[in-house]
């Protein structure tokens, strides 16, 4: 597992969720919760390249916190109909997996 195919997948669900968060769940009244483990999630994945790529000795930390983040999204996500959740919901669980990988290969 290369750190840098995590530091990839993490950009790519930083970017999804800021996109499901504001193309949709902004503009869904019932998206609350949503909105908010879109931004969170988002937030997770951006303080994990940002530790990661500094080699901090916490970097284990941040990618068990972006796991649970990306996995609360996925959950959250997947109970609406819309294909950009829908699509958010994937690269989360995507992000998630691989994450898990990242840790056990760098942090064991």
């Amino acid at each position: 597992m290369n750190i840098a195919e995590c530091f990839d997948i993490c950009l790519q669900c930083m970017n999804t969720c800021e996109r499901c968060a504001f193309e949709c769940c902004a503009k869904m009244p019932d998206h609350v919760e949503c909105l908010k483990a879109c931004l969170s999630c988002a937030d997770a994945c951006s303080a994990c390249i940002r530790a990661c790529s500094r080699g901090s000795n916490i970097s284990g930390d941040f990618l068990t916190l972006c796991v649970k983040a990306c996995e609360a999204c996925a959950k959250e996500c997947e109970k609406h109909k819309d294909a950009l959740c829908q699509q958010c919901a994937d690269i989360c669980h995507q992000c998630a997996e691989k994450c898990k990988q990242c840790c056990k290969a760098c942090c064991a």
